[in-house]
Parts: C-alpha cells; sequence; structure tokens
C-alpha cells in the first residue's frame, strides 16, 4: 500500500484494517498519526477548527509547511475562484473527522492497536521545510511496525512523485 501527504493515513488505517494481508506499507512525505500536523502548521488541535480559519491563514500555514510553486507566485496577490476552491479542498481534508490530525484527536486515530502487521518504508524529501514532513518526524513511524526503514530523496514536498524524480519510484517498485 503507498500514499503520499495526506494519503497516508487512509493508507496506515487500510493497513491496520487488512492486517497480515498488507506485504509493506510506503508513506512518502507525511509524519505518522502519532505526532500531531495541525497543531504546528496551524495552531489548532482539531480538523473542526480548520473550517474557522480564513482563507489567507489557511494559504499561510500550508506555504509555510509545504513548498507550492504556483500557491507562492500568488501569495500577498487577491485570492482568485481557483485558488479558493483548492484552499476550500484542503479545508476539507484537513477538517475530515476521517483522518484526525490535531493533537486533541491523537487518540482516536491510533484505537484500538497502533502498530501494524507490515514492515513500513517512510520516504522523506530532502527538501522539506521545518514544519513540513521531515526525515526526523518521519522516523516517528518506526514506532508503528516491527520492520521500518527511512530513507531520503532529494526533492520538495510536492514534487517527490514527479515524473523526472526517479528516486522515488525505484524505491517503490
Amino acid at each position: 500500500i503507498f500514499g503520499h501527504s495526506h494519503g497516508c493515513l487512509a493508507a496506515y488505517g487500510l493497513a491496520k484494517r487488512l492486517g497480515s494481508r498488507v506485504l509493506k506499507l510506503y508513506v512518502a512525505a507525511r509524519r505518522p498519526p502519532t505526532l500531531p500536523l495541525l497543531d504546528e502548521v496551524w495552531g489548532v488541535g482539531r480538523g473542526s477548527e480548520i473550517r474557522d480559519l480564513s482563507d489567507e491563514a489557511l494559504l499561510g500555514g500550508l506555504l509555510g509547511a509545504w513548498r507550492n510553486k504556483v500557491l507562492e507566485s500568488l501569495s500577498g496577490q487577491a485570492l482568485t475562484p481557483a485558488v479558493r476552491q483548492i484552499l476550500a479542498t484542503v479545508r476539507e481534508q484537513y477538517s475530515s473527522p476521517c483522518a484526525p490530525g490535531g493533537s486533541a484527536e491523537l487518540e482516536s486515530a491510533l484505537k484500538p492497536e497502533a502498530q501494524i502487521a507490515a514492515p513500513i518504508l517512510a520516504i522523506a524529501c530532502s527538501q522539506e521545510l521545518a514544519k513540513g514532513e521531515t526525515a526526523e518526524k518521519m522516523e516517528g513511524w518506526k514506532s508503528l511496525t516491527a520492520s521500518f526503514e527511512l530513507r531520503t530523496v532529494n526533492a520538495q514536498h510536492m514534487d517527490c512523485l514527479a515524473g523526472a524524480n526517479s528516486e522515488t519510484v525505484n524505491l517503490v517498485l
């Protein structure tokens, strides 16, 4: 099972559910669900609090944690309808009770048993920002399995799967 960024939560949940039928879990560019993300990126402890953030605050958190060339070029300008739609999608993803990411929600995310049967290969990006998904944070996946490996690719958060970045593809295939 493979997950990138926010998709790692769903991949982890699926691996927990499938148990020994999973051969390996690959997680790219996402801290483990044992570490709060929302607190660090947006200063909130629950996903439901994301809904109350202004579009500007939501965008500021995004750009402070994960580089994004398109959104960075628009920072400081009036938000276009396209950017507002992107922010609406981000707001839905991070406020969903299906993917808890704040410190007030972590316990519910890890019940009943946090550890999975499958080995985990975590893929960190060397160009992550300090508030992003650094290799140090990704090391936390180790507590969720008996067999863990961390690899780092020379990429930014959003381009570690880009066609030109064969490092990530080679680790998975």
